[in-house]
């Protein structure tokens, strides 16, 4: 599993007021926690195919109707693509924190600013990456 502290999102992240990492034996392991409900953070990394980034930027901009988008949308993740999304998203499904990566010159580079979400989007984030 990733360390959050390596994410492209980290600085964004870890500058959130409701967000809380704790790094334990030596800063080998650490643990972050989306404060208002005590739910821990899990990173969650998908690759898709260079023709999805329009599609999948929709996607998440849709906001509630990310659903109804989503289902209009075929996006697939592959074993190994030129865009990535790196996302957080807490145990109980209600914070998620995504950014989309775009492969070039031998790095995945951000693409726009992360997004995060609470509630339902949140919870609309964790079953698209599931």
């Amino acid at each position: 599993m990733a360390k959050i502290s390596k994410l492209e999102m980290a600085p964004a992240l870890l500058s959130r007021e409701d967000i809380n990492v704790k790094s334990s034996f030596f800063g080998l392991t650490e643990k972050a926690v989306y404060t208002p409900t005590g739910s821990s953070l899990r990173v969650v990394t998908r690759d898709y195919q260079p023709e999805t980034l329009a599609r999948l930027e929709r996607i998440l901009d849709a906001g509630e109707r990310m659903a109804e988008v989503a289902a209009g949308e075929n996006v697939q993740a592959v074993p190994v693509g030129n865009v990535r999304i790196e996302a957080c998203i807490s145990a109980d499904r209600a914070f998620a924190a995504v950014q989309l990566l775009r492969f070039s010159n031998y790095l995945y580079r951000p693409v726009g600013e992360p997004r995060f979400y609470t509630g339902a989007e949140a919870s609309m984030v964790a079953t698209l990456l599931k």
